[in-house]
C-alpha cells in the first residue's frame, strides 16, 4: 500500500464475490481488505500496459492542466 494517509472507500460485491474473496483471504492467511488492495492493483497494471488506456489518461490528463493553467 502506498505510504499516506488512507482513503477508506465502500465496494459493493455479490453474496458469491464476497464468499470468494473471504476464501482466499483465509488461504492466503491475509484481509478481506488486502485481497482487494491486491486485486485493484492487477486491475491497475493491466491498464498501465493497455497503450489505448494510457493515451486516453494522458489526454485526460492534459486537459486537467490546461484547466488548472486557465484558474
Amino acid at each position: 500500500m502506498v505510504e499516506g494517509k488512507a482513503k477508506v472507500i465502500t465496494v459493493r460485491v455479490c453474496a458469491e464475490e464476497s464468499q470468494k474473496a473471504d476464501i482466499v483471504a483465509r488461504v492466503e492467511e491475509i484481509s478481506v481488505n488486502e485481497v482487494f488492495r491486491r486485486g485493484l492493483e492487477c486491475y491497475f497494471e493491466k491498464k498501465r500496459e493497455d497503450p489505448e488506456f494510457v493515451r486516453q489518461a494522458q489526454a485526460i490528463v492534459a486537459r486537467d492542466a490546461e484547466l488548472v493553467k486557465g484558474l
